[in-house]
């Protein structure tokens, strides 16, 4: 016997939620923006902003302002140090090393010996990367997000909408768009943002009303779980690039369920309007509920088990998923699914659904 959550006799206007859903998220956005300002800016790591990296223990406690002064005695300027753990034997500090002679990691050390010639300084991380090494680090994973989320709209077109040839020429466009602000030298920086707001542009010119709720879908996703890392002041670095790889590729596997089973019921049943097509948007968010609240639920576990016992290095990364997550559950359904109704969807013999606006909740 199969083991559900819900009752089959289960069902709830998931689009009537909506709005609260858009409030939140509105409201996080908010937040992230204040804690932006609030932070002097986005907190970049090491491997985008450039400079030094160093992580080390003491074997007796020494507090953050005995570190700092001792740290300020050499050429290192601007040191961020933060302490690990409550006992104040952990510490990393984190530099620029532009103007820096020698090795950083050897400075540190040596400036940590002298100020506690009696207490053992052990370095457990260290990692340097020059200006233009972080700058193209910090292009690359810009362009790859990019491209992870284009290339999961000309998927979802192709797969639910049968339309290959449109996302195709969009794609065509958009390269040599690429190109064109290669040439004029404009920085990936803001030819990203650019490039993403010509692809919706052109999604939406073309109806694809599958991958423009994918694409809403994930952006939602990326962007509310960064501004909540930024909330909770943790540095960007290529470990939470990586969290967001993941959470693009889990939140597409929840909204790839839902279309599923959707289109499923556009073809089997008499969908001809915005009201119906709104209750077959319900009826199918219902009946994956219980496999998205289980799937969840069970990779939350483990997710927290890294959290807690994962140490300092996977914390980012745990964390950025855990967010990520809870906020992709939700979006595939207060997102991704109810935009279906601003756009319409077509059945399996092309005939359209007819939908009115101003009946749109």
């Amino acid at each position: 016997m199969s083991f559900t959550i819900l009752r089959r006799t289960f069902n709830y206007d998931f689009i009537k939620l909506c709005r609260y859903a858009y409030i939140l998220s509105f409201l996080l956005f908010v937040i992230s923006i204040i804690a932006i300002f609030v932070r002097g800016g986005i907190p970049l790591g090491v491997d985008f902003q450039g400079g030094a990296f160093i992580q080390f223990a003491m074997e007796s406690p020494v507090s953050a302002q005995e570190v700092r002064s001792a740290l300020e005695k050499t050429a290192i300027k601007d040191i961020v140090i933060q302490s690990i753990g409550s006992e104040n034997k952990e510490y990393s500090v984190r530099f620029a090393n532009e103007d820096i002679e020698g090795s950083a990691t050897e400075i540190v050390l040596r400036s940590l010996q002298e100020a506690f010639p009696d207490i053992p300084v052990t370095i457990e991380l260290s990692e340097t990367v020059g200006s233009k090494v972080s700058s193209d680090i910090r292009d690359k994973a810009l362009e790859g997000l990019y491209y992870a989320l284009l290339i999961i709209a000309i998927y979802i077109s192709g797969r639910f909408e049968e339309k290959w040839g449109v996302p195709i020429v969009i794609t065509l466009a958009l390269f040599l768009l690429f190109i064109l602000f290669a040439k004029f030298s404009i920085p990936l920086l803001y030819a990203t943002p650019l490039l993403l707001i010509v692809t919706i542009a052109l999604f939406i010119f073309g109806r694809l009303a599958f991958a423009l709720g994918t694409i809403f879908s994930l952006l939602h996703d990326v962007l509310l779980t960064s501004g909540l890392l930024i909330v909770c002041g943790i540095s960007f670095d290529l470990s939470i690039i990586a969290g967001l790889l993941a959470i693009l590729g889990y939140s597409l596997n929840d909204t790839i369920i839902v279309y599923d089973r959707i289109r499923e019921y556009v073809k089997n049943e008499e969908v001809v309007d915005v009201s119906q097509l709104r209750s077959v948007i319900n009826k199918s968010i219902t009946s994956t509920l219980s496999r998205t609240i289980l799937t969840s639920i069970t990779t939350l576990l483990v997710l927290l088990s890294l959290l807690f016992l994962g140490g300092n290095l996977l914390f980012p990364f745990a964390l950025t998923i855990t967010i990520g997550i809870c906020i992709g559950t939700l979006s595939s359904i207060f997102i991704a699914s109810p935009i279906l109704l601003l756009f319409g969807i077509k059945k399996e013999d092309k005939t359209p659904i007819i939908i009115d606006h101003n009946g749109v909740v």
